[in-house]
């Protein structure tokens, strides 16, 4: 065998080998996470959440009544926006947070907030989807770390 095959051949098992151990930590990891103890919320969480969920309410819930435009000028360019038929809109906000865990990677999660408004462009309501500060948020929290 020739040198050159054999450094690319041990270069070959190493990687393979490294890959291999990197998957067992992995799943290692995985497993050990099921069994890890869930401590319960605390009252000073309950209320710090609560907070957080009244807040992102008050600050959607003060722009029903109001014009869009005005809207736009206090939260910036909508990141996307659907004209009706007739003739209202729908005015999507999306705010975007990154968790980095580790070297390894990170999580990306995000908040929609639609804005509904009439051919007038006064806003009738809003809804808020994804990973957003709302009562079913911590309603779903719960049900997940408890189940």
């Amino acid at each position: 065998m020739k040198k050159g095959n054999y450094m690319r051949n041990s270069l070959v098992i190493r990687s393979i080998g490294f890959a291999f151990m990197f998957a067992i930590s992995i799943s290692t990891t995985q497993t050990y996470a099921q069994y890890e103890r869930v401590e319960p919320i605390t009252q000073s969480e309950y209320k710090e959440r609560a907070h957080k969920i009244l807040k992102f309410n008050a600050d959607r819930d003060q722009w029903v009544g109001k014009s869009v435009d005005d809207l736009a000028l206090a939260w910036g360019g909508p990141t996307d926006t659907y004209n009706r038929a007739d003739g209202g809109r729908h005015v999507t906000y999306r705010e975007r947070t990154y968790y980095k865990y580790s070297m390894l990677g990170s999580v990306s999660r995000y908040c929609d907030t639609l804005f509904v408004s009439n051919a007038k462009g006064i806003i009738q309501s809003w809804q808020a989807s994804g990973s957003c500060d709302t009562l079913e948020s911590m309603k779903q929290e719960l049900i997940n770390r408890y189940n």
